[in-house]
């Protein structure tokens, strides 16, 4: 990436492989130290990995700029739909879900 001033990022990390996705993350890490960045994204965790202040923007217009420490991101819950045949095997992967 060319040094500039200013960065502006639109969800750089998205669509990304992990690896290529961790190449950007610590090349953006080395870079937010020294200069200027603005990041979107909707992953608040890779974003306070990054930075120390977050804007909040919906529908075009600002509703928040704040510490990113003060924020926490919504609960969320995860459903899996198990296709198993059979009882047996709907009883194992209730099993491993359980750990």
């Amino acid at each position: 990436m060319r040094e500039k001033e200013v960065y502006l990022l639109d969800e750089p990390t998205a669509n990304l492989d992990p690896i290529m996705a961790s190449y950007v993350r610590r090349m953006m890490s080395g870079i937010v130290k020294r200069k200027v960045f603005l990041y979107s994204s909707h992953n608040l965790y890779e974003a306070r990995d990054l930075g120390n202040k977050v804007i909040l923007i919906n529908e075009g217009r600002l509703v928040a700029f704040a510490n990113i420490d003060s924020l926490r991101p919504r609960q969320y819950s995860v459903a899996v739909k198990v296709l198993a045949e059979g009882a047996d095997e709907e009883k194992r992967v209730k099993e491993v879900m359980k750990g």
